[in-house]
């Protein structure tokens, strides 16, 4: 009899898991919802479409992890320079 588990223990496992999978789903949409707002308003706000707002947003992301990534090996980030780098991709 070991390994062998009743029917009801493989059903739960299955109903629970699906829960969980269903909750992930809707939790990502709702940051997703979350994130098309903000990036509307934000649109809004600097007079760009969010198309815009989106590609910058990329590019600060892209920079910030280039920087990090050079960084890596030292003690601190060099934050100021890092700022400074964003702001430049941002504005473009």
């Amino acid at each position: 009899m070991h390994g062998e588990s009743l029917l009801s223990t493989w059903l739960h496992r299955i109903v629970v898991n699906s829960s969980l999978m269903q909750l992930r789903r809707e939790k990502r949409r709702a940051e997703d919802s979350i994130v098309d707002l903000d990036t509307w308003k934000t649109a809004q706000a600097l007079g760009l479409t969010a198309t815009a707002v989106k590609v910058r947003r990329h590019r600060a992301r892209q920079a910030l992890k280039t920087l990090l990534e050079r960084e890596a090996g030292a003690e601190t980030f060099g934050i100021a320079a890092a700022m400074e780098e964003i702001a430049e991709c941002v504005s473009a």
